[in-house]
């Protein structure tokens, strides 16, 4: 171990900030500085002095927190840690700490620093956590918008409403939509200005369902995450990952999406989702699908959300466009591993013989005939409810032409199923 290294806990509240110091040697140290820039250098030049190392633990406070860690992050000596306030509370509970005052957590978060594995925290790019900043203005102007909308519209329902509270609620309304429009195009150049920022907002909004303005909001809260997260854990961070509820033989609660997570890309997801279902006819597919199974109508639009969540992240880490629109005929039975740039939903082409998609088990097999929600027949896939990624293969392996593809169709490729 570094007999130089000193573990510290910061409780990072507007006005200041309590500091708990657990030195080599073993001896506990409390303090409290401003949180101003000048407390801040006083803060890293206390645990440092005499040439020590320091590993620092905060929670994150937003913008409280924000300017502390970046200074510490670009002090010598110091490795910062910003820790998730959920995680802190927990292990504050774990170690039986019954009293929360800002010098009890900073003691908690000083023992988080010395037991749990240490991660180390990196700021985001300026321009991105400028573009956070941005839209989630935007967003909360959009919802003062909407509130004033409907004052307005209450106040028109009687005749002997105030008409200088409507008049007001009507300027107000201009006034925010004025602003919604100038911190949209504010949030455009910003895009347009670095070439990064713009080929990832051109890649998400080549999903139908996706604006600019949309586009934009969910680059927001999505750079800011670490590159090496993978998509399981964007699921997880957006809180549309499934909690499960069992015990023994008498306790199956319903399995529900745990909705612990940054809750503004739930709200980015939602209505892309409804439009991309209606427009999007590979995910209308999927959706159909999952109505089909017997899901409620809201449980399957949440589904999609998650699945437009996967598809973005393939589509930012491979540098791809959305890939929805390929219909290959049928599906061979070797299962491999697929780049994720060539992962799209489910085909509908309609000269597919698994229609409404062209994911099958093998060249020219039957697949059963089911009764669709609005009672017509159709033809589901053998291996339903999994993304298509499609093989560059020019035809079906199989010497016998593919059932239902018309023999004077030109041979196509093959696609096969992979789990999302």
């Amino acid at each position: 171990m570094n007999s130089t290294l000193s573990h510290v806990g910061v409780d990072v509240s507007a006005e200041t900030l309590d500091v708990s110091v657990r030195m080599p040697a073993g001896e506990l140290h409390a303090a409290q500085f401003d949180n101003t820039a000048d407390g801040h250098a006083k803060l890293i030049g206390w645990i440092t002095k005499k040439g020590r190392s320091a590993r620092v633990v905060l929670e994150a406070t937003g913008n409280y927190s924000l300017d502390l860690a970046l200074a510490l992050h670009e002090a010598k000596r110091v490795e910062v840690m910003v820790v998730n306030p959920r995680v802190a509370r927990r292990f504050a509970e774990a170690c039986l700490q019954r009293s929360s005052t800002d010098t009890t957590m900073a003691l908690t978060l000083c023992e988080f620093a010395r037991r749990m594995e240490f991660v180390h925290w990196t700021p985001p790019a300026p321009e991105i956590r400028e573009l956070r900043a941005i839209t989630r203005r935007l967003a909360a102007l959009i919802v003062e918008r909407t509130r004033e909308l409907n004052r307005a519209h209450a106040a028109r329902a009687s005749a002997e409403a105030s008409k200088v509270v409507a008049n007001d609620i009507e300027v107000n309304v201009r006034h925010l939509q004025r602003r919604i429009e100038e911190l949209e195009r504010h949030a455009l150049e910003l895009v347009a200005k670095h070439p990064a920022l713009q080929r990832a907002c051109q890649h998400i909004t080549s999903v139908r369902g996706f604006a600019d303005r949309s586009a934009v909001q969910l680059l927001g809260e999505l750079l800011v995450l670490p590159e090496d997260m993978v998509v399981r854990q964007w699921v997880a961070h957006s809180g549309l990952d499934v909690r499960h509820f069992d015990s023994g033989t008498s306790v199956h609660k319903q399995p529900r999406i745990s909705k612990r997570g940054n809750a503004h890309i739930r709200r980015i997801l939602y209505m892309p989702a409804l439009v991309a279902i209606q427009h999007e006819p590979n995910v209308r597919v999927f959706y159909e699908q999952l109505l089909a199974a017997g899901k409620q109508k809201l449980q399957a639009i949440v589904a999609v959300m998650r699945k437009l969540l996967h598809a973005i992240y393939g589509m930012l880490k491979t540098d791809t466009d959305f890939a929805g629109e390929s219909s290959p005929p049928c599906a061979s039975t070797t299962r491999r591993s697929v780049p994720r740039s060539r992962i799209c939903f489910p085909a509908t082409s309609p000269a597919s013989p698994c229609a409404p998609r062209a994911c099958r088990p093998r060249c020219g097999s039957r697949s059963p005939t089911v009764a669709s929600p609005n009672g017509s027949r159709r033809t589901r896939c053998a291996t339903p409810l999994r993304l298509i990624a499609w093989s560059p293969a020019p035809t079906c392996a199989s010497s016998r032409s593919c059932s239902g593809t018309p023999p004077s169709a030109p041979p196509r490729a093959t696609c096969t199923s992979a789990r999302a």
